[in-house]
């Protein structure tokens, strides 16, 4: 699978320690956050699309439910994927 831009910038933003989130409560939303979710750090929005085609793929798993968020987490694939944009920086 040909990732998108877009694809790579969250696969690669998840590699480096940011955490993935999406709301689930009201407006449906997901967004990448450094040092944690709900912790302050610099946050940036991410297609809902983006997210579920990354599933998808198996590139990334949810995590546990908890309100009124979920945090999502690179599967083995996806830090496959992640080592292999790495090598090819």
């Amino acid at each position: 699978m040909k990732l998108t831009p877009r694809q790579v910038v969250v696969i690669k933003m998840l590699a480096e320690g940011w955490h993935l989130g999406l709301s689930t409560s009201g407006n449906r939303y997901t967004w990448l956050q450094k040092d944690g979710l709900g912790k302050g750090g610099e946050a940036k929005s991410v297609h809902n699309q983006t997210v579920s085609s990354l599933f998808r793929a198996q590139l990334i798993e949810p995590g546990p439910y908890s309100f009124p968020s979920r945090e999502w987490f690179l599967s083995d694939r996806g830090k496959k994927a992640a080592q292999k944009l790495k090598e090819a920086q």
